[in-house]
């Protein structure tokens, strides 16, 4: 990963301020804002419309993500109209910005997981997220309404799709025949049944096999069955691109997890198939649907 030196950050942002004369400006929560650079002001931004935008974040001195990898064109975001009882807001700050502009804004990861305790296995409090958003372009409302419908369409699409992919894999039979066709498609060799979890290693580990009770470091990918990603520790387009570290057999991951887990060495790489009852059921959870069997790459980096 590639690492930015704070001094670097710093001295940029203190090149940008002299030039442009802004200074940090406060938010709630302990979060602030900055203008680094000034577009056109004769291209205001408007409420109820989409904007599309650069988003780069740093976990203290780390780029953790830049959205121009995957969305060169920019990130739409849809701007939302000002609420007065609520507090001012990064979205209001935008709405108070031009085409062209780049803001930078300061977010203490206290707050942060004030707010999302289960961000704490990406962040330890005392850090700083720093987010650098560019404004690229904005849509009429025409083009607004457009892609609106668009992107309604598509979501009902997906919808459809979704509902008739979980009432198949509520049946245990259709689901199991989904694994074997996945665990075929994918050509995985050597598959072995561990406590319920379809496990294909490709890179062997050494040592002991892991116990309950040890301290890991993992890196990893989750994938459906259709092989779209929903989670990374790799990939920065999910904005935590750093190891994950847990302790085995607490319960703090699934328990095809650790299953699959317990089952491996330190340096070990494995694919591993986890049914749904062995991952989050038939409640699902954040953006993964009810009855999901998953995937997942997993490489143990270190074993404590």
């Amino acid at each position: 990963m590639r690492k930015i030196s704070l001094a670097i950050i710093a001295l940029t942002l203190v090149t940008l301020v002299a030039s442009c004369g802004d200074s940090w400006k406060k938010l709630p929560g302990g979060k602030q804002y900055m203008t680094l650079k000034h577009g056109d002001k004769k291209k205001k931004l408007t409420p109820n419309s989409y904007v599309f935008i650069r988003q780069l974040q740093y976990l203290n001195d780390t780029l953790v993500m830049d959205s121009y990898k995957d969305n060169p064109e920019g990130v739409p975001v849809m701007l939302n109209a000002k609420d007065p009882k609520k507090p001012m807001d990064i979205n209001d700050v935008l709405l108070d910005a031009c085409v062209g502009d780049s803001i930078a804004f300061l977010m203490p990861t206290d707050t942060i997981l004030a707010h999302n305790p289960e961000m704490a296995q990406y962040m330890k409090n005392g850090g700083v997220l720093k987010l650098i958003v560019v404004i690229k372009k904005a849509m009429s409302k025409e083009e607004t309404e457009k892609l609106t419908s668009q992107q309604q369409a598509m979501q009902d699409a997906m919808q459809a799709q979704m509902k008739q992919e979980m009432e198949e894999n509520a049946d245990p039979v259709k689901q199991a025949g989904k694994i074997q066709e996945f665990i075929k498609r994918a050509q995985l060799k050597d598959v072995q049944n561990v406590q319920g979890v379809f496990k294909s290693v490709f890179a062997k580990g050494f040592g002991e096999t892991i116990k309950a009770g040890a301290h890991v470091v993992v890196n990893y990918t989750g994938r459906f069955l259709n092989n779209q990603p929903f989670d990374s520790s790799v990939d920065p387009q999910f904005g935590h691109a750093q190891p994950m570290e847990m302790e085995v057999g607490n319960g703090q991951v699934i328990k095809g997890w650790e299953n699959a887990i317990m089952s491996m060495k330190k340096g070990e790489k494995a694919v591993v198939v986890i049914p749904s009852d062995l991952a989050y059921g038939k409640e699902g959870n954040q953006g993964i649907p009810p009855n999901s069997p998953l995937v997942f790459e997993l490489e143990i980096l270190d074993v404590k």
